[in-house]
């Protein structure tokens, strides 16, 4: 049994595709833009060793300073794998796109 609207399911599936992918992109980036703002302006105590002994601390503004010390590396990975499946699905639409049009060239010749 065929379905009458495969054309139909074909074009929102492609709009579901691009409208995922860019709102995953979106927080991945807009997040990892959040938390390097915020290592700018937070500055994070680094500890200044010779051997076993700590010599000195310095504040210091520094992006994977700032993630161990407030320990965000959960989120921070969770961001990175949301800007990754938001390319992900964006170059998969882009690819189905790609296809549709070669397949349409094809039958048109």
């Amino acid at each position: 049994m065929e379905k009458k609207n495969n054309g139909l399911t074909k074009v929102y599936h492609q709009k579901m595709l691009l409208v995922a992918g860019i709102t995953f992109g979106s927080i991945g980036v807009l997040g990892n833009f959040v938390l390097w703002a915020l290592s700018k302006k937070l500055p994070v105590h680094i500890a200044i060793s010779k051997g076993q002994y700590v010599i000195g601390n310095i504040l210091r503004y520094d992006f994977y300073t700032f993630i161990s010390e407030y320990r965000l590396g959960a989120i921070w990975g969770m961001l990175l794998v949301f800007l990754l499946v938001g390319i992900i699905l964006l170059v998969i639409r882009f690819r189905n796109i790609v296809k549709i049009k070669r397949n349409s060239l094809d039958e048109n010749e």
